[in-house]
């Protein structure tokens, strides 16, 4: 994979794709994460060791 190309849910999951696996394509990555910037702020989650998605930060968002 090249950089200007990421694994992304299509559709995009703010566009109502499902999460599943089967939904996952290499994206041209400028395109995927501009349109999703348009539609709000990107927020970056992780999955914590109970599994659970937790928020970290928005996207951009300097850390202290």
């Amino acid at each position: 994979m090249t950089l200007d190309k990421c694994y992304g849910f299509f559709p995009a999951l703010a566009l109502g794709g499902s999460t599943s696996v089967k939904h996952i394509q290499i994206v041209d990555a400028r395109v995927y994460f501009t349109l999703l910037a348009q539609m709000g702020n990107l927020r970056i989650l992780r999955r914590n060791e109970q599994r659970n998605v937790e928020f970290v930060r928005n996207a951009g968002e300097k850390t202290s």
